[in-house]
């Protein structure tokens, strides 16, 4: 698979669960470490990576296709889409209006690497936000993870406390920040 750069994207190939990466963003490697810090605390049961390619085949002129960044299986066995973005483009609102179009049942969120204060922007976030069915900010969803670096980090606090990987993002979370936060206690 060869990676185009586009738009100052910085590619990062990375090993997540087991599994080895190209992803064309650092925006969209670090959803896919959430997703699988997501998967390893039991809030999702899966994810993957450029796997759902939707047509739209009666169209003539502009996007024919949609390939979606994420498909998220759900622990109710449900089936979500997410689409990272560092800006948009009218190619993209043209992709989400078409998907709705096409594919009506089709539950996607956008995610955005940050607010804009751009117009043309905001322009095009009203536009999307008719066909999405949400818009997040990633700033705003790391932040409330803040405390976790990486996935070895959660794999070593999952190792001082194992029932992390039973528990809710709130309360993973907050124990998480004690840990870090926390003088490390040794016993003698």
């Amino acid at each position: 698979m060869t990676i185009r750069i586009d738009y100052n994207n910085q590619p990062t190939e990375a090993v997540i669960g087991g599994k080895t990466y190209k992803f064309r963003s650092k925006l969209e490697y670090n959803w896919a470490m959430y997703l699988q810090f997501l998967k390893e605390s039991g809030e999702i049961y899966d994810w993957r990576y450029e796997q759902t390619k939707f047509l739209f085949p009666d169209e003539t002129i502009g996007a024919k296709q949609f390939l979606v960044d994420f498909d998220i299986l759900n622990n109710d066995w449900t089936l979500e889409y997410h689409e990272t973005k560092g800006f948009l483009q009218g190619k993209d609102v043209t992709k989400f209006k078409r998907l709705a179009k096409y594919r009506p049942e089709v539950k996607i969120t956008l995610i955005m690497c940050g607010k804009s204060k751009k117009q043309s922007t905001l322009n095009r976030l009203r536009q999307i936000d008719k066909y999405a069915e949400r818009i997040l900010y990633a700033p705003d969803i790391f932040k409330q993870i803040r405390g976790i670096v990486n996935l070895e980090s959660i794999r070593a606090i999952r190792a001082l406390h194992p029932a992390i990987g039973h528990m809710t993002i709130e309360t993973a979370t907050e124990i998480i920040e004690q840990l870090l936060t926390e003088p490390v206690k040794r016993e003698r």
